[in-house]
């Protein structure tokens, strides 16, 4: 995206692309770009494959769309990067929002069975869960031929 005019300083609608030890997190475009995205997710995680980016071209938009326009700024130079790149960093924000979203999920069911009933081993806790449903067959059918 062509400016006129390329302003050198971070105002609060850029958005601060970062190494993980950087100050853009708390920065109010960074914090700005999370609400945009996480109002779009779940459009994010319904669409196909080629249609992700055109939700993350919206969020794009509407950064650029503010007043004054959001850009997306490299921490290191302080320069604005390319669209392209900027897309790439939106999409990644979205899979890192459903990403951590599913574990959280995942962390509440395992809550949920805790202090439900005691549920039976799966099969994927390796042989001896394998080896405790045999048992566990062996003695059912020992018991209905009882």
């Amino acid at each position: 995206m062509a400016h006129q005019k390329r302003r050198k300083t971070v105002e609060d609608n850029d958005v601060l692309c970062k190494t993980r030890r950087s100050r853009g997190k708390c920065h109010p475009g960074n914090i700005q770009l999370a609400q945009f995205v996480e109002s779009k997710k779940d459009v994010y995680r319904a669409s196909g494959h080629y249609d992700k980016r055109s939700v993350a071209q919206t969020i794009l938009d509407q950064v650029h769309s503010l007043s004054p326009p959001g850009r997306f700024i490299d921490c290191g130079t302080n320069d604005e990067i390319s669209d392209d790149h900027a897309l790439t960093k939106i999409m990644e924000l979205f899979r890192s929002l459903i990403k951590d979203e599913s574990k959280k999920d995942a962390a509440a069911d395992m809550s949920l069975e805790e202090e439900g009933e005691e549920e039976l081993p799966r099969p994927e806790e390796g042989k001896k869960a394998v080896s405790l449903c045999r048992s566990m067959l062996k003695l059912t059918v020992a018991h209905v031929n009882l």
